[in-house]
């Protein structure tokens, strides 16, 4: 029983690190992407401007 109740939280608590591991990594390409998409705004910025002068 007390092995039972051992391997239950070592399971849960492996559950918990993959569920933080999938949110880190998804949190993580969220900032890629956001990062790469005003990377691409502030390079076309001066390009725009140049446009209008």
């Amino acid at each position: 029983m007390f092995m039972m109740n051992r391997n239950h939280e070592w399971s849960s608590q492996c559950l918990m690190s993959y569920r933080e591991a999938q949110h880190y990594f998804t949190t993580t390409r969220k900032c890629k992407s956001l990062n790469s998409h005003l990377t691409l705004t502030l390079n076309s910025y001066p390009r725009e401007k140049n446009k209008l002068a």
